[in-house]
């Protein structure tokens, strides 16, 4: 929703939420083929998937593949759902779309402890799990992130799990970080002076980002959980009004596999002449096969290797009908070159800059840093830097 101000009486005007640059919406009328398409791009596939509720009720669609057009959206592609007319979301000021004829999500209501639920686009699918975890990046918007709504009340947004024809009840994984706290605009928000205290504002991106029309959004969130390779699971996506069918709401999730891949970690730099690398996929029907600067290391097969050279590490494996992989830098200084510093005296106001003693130390080795502490268990520790 935009707003515009006159100042002073003259004819000029401060729009709140100009258009910039904006991402791409295809609506789609068909689920199995935007999950399939999102998600697991014909290397395993899910199936059973239907909408159990969204705008069709009010003859609108409320749910699309998204691409970004060089804006400063974090994701390039993935799949949008909302609460109103997804169509909207880049070409209307008016997210405000949808009637209370539209219905809720029961199964929402029942996990996320909340009731009066409307507007819900909810997106239900099956799938074998190829590896012993599963991840789906995604983004929280709407136009709730307005005046002092999230400082008492926020729509509904879940991604929810559980195995196939289990009896037990679905488990939120979109929750804010580290907690067990339902993410949503009431727990992530800034403060809102006057009203309430911010509320894991590291996770809050900003208000009128621009490459949506939407009031405001999280940062890049992470819905995990750990799970059983070669297990079939039911996932739900939904998102929903509360309360009301006002202000729309939206969950954009990242295109990508959600179970299939491998995590070698971040690149490595460290003072050691080896270090151990893992990519366990977690399940036992998987074959392994390493690489070192793209060239294949003969006999190195499983899903562990010890990293003996700097260079960068790539590890294939086959998952079932899959092959996924992952890359590491790893940069070994086991000979580090380093020069006994001079002794630094100063008979003034004891103030002198370090930097140059650095420099001293490691002279042009660009891959190395020094730090400077007040005792030697500070220093191998690594904690209180001068």
């Amino acid at each position: 929703m935009k707003y515009y101000f006159t100042i002073l009486g003259y004819s000029l005007f401060l729009c709140i939420n100009c258009y910039a640059q904006q991402i791409t919406i295809t609506p789609s009328a068909n689920p199995s083929e935007l999950i399939n398409t999102t998600f697991f791009n014909n290397c395993n596939v899910a199936n059973n998937v239907v909408s159990n509720t969204d705008g069709s009720l009010n003859n609108i669609n409320s749910y699309g593949y998204f691409e970004n057009t060089n804006t400063n959206f974090p994701f390039n592609q993935g799949m949008v759902i909302t609460s109103g007319n997804v169509e909207y979301v880049t070409t209307s000021n008016l997210l405000n779309s949808g009637d209370t004829t539209w219905t809720g999500s029961p199964t929402a209501e029942a996990v996320l402890g909340i009731e009066n639920t409307y507007n819900a686009t909810e997106i239900t699918f099956e799938f074998t799990a190829q590896s012993d975890e599963i991840r789906f990046n995604y983004i929280i918007a709407s136009e709730e992130y307005y005046l002092e709504n999230p400082c008492s009340f926020s729509d509904a947004y879940a991604i929810l799990i559980k195995p196939t024809g289990s009896t037990d009840p679905f488990t939120n994984i979109a929750v804010v970080p580290n907690t067990d706290i339902n993410a949503n605009t009431n727990t992530i928000h800034n403060e809102i002076v006057g009203f309430c205290e911010a509320s894991y504002p590291e996770y809050f991106d900003g208000y009128n980002m621009g490459s949506t029309n939407f009031n405001g959004r999280t940062k890049v969130l992470q819905a995990k959980t750990d799970v059983i390779a070669n297990t079939n699971y039911t996932i739900k996506f939904i998102v929903a009004d509360v309360n009301d069918a006002e202000l729309d709401s939206a969950l954009f999730i990242e295109a990508f596999s959600p179970t299939s891949f491998i995590d070698l970690g971040d690149d490595l730099n460290v003072c050691e002449s080896n270090i151990e690398l893992s990519g366990d996929t977690g399940n036992a029907l998987s074959t392994y096969q390493w690489f070192f600067n793209d060239e294949l290391i003969a006999g190195a097969n499983s899903p562990n290797l010890t990293a003996v050279q700097s260079g960068i590490y790539t590890l294939k494996a086959s998952v079932l009908d899959c092959i996924i992989e992952d890359s590491v830098e790893v940069l070994l200084n086991d000979q580090i070159t380093y020069t006994t510093p001079s002794n630094v005296i100063d008979c003034t106001n004891g103030n002198w800059d370090l930097s140059t003693t650095g420099t001293e130390i490691i002279g042009s080795q660009s891959n190395l840093a020094v730090s400077f502490h007040t005792s030697e268990a500070d220093a191998v520790s690594g904690e209180s830097p001068m």
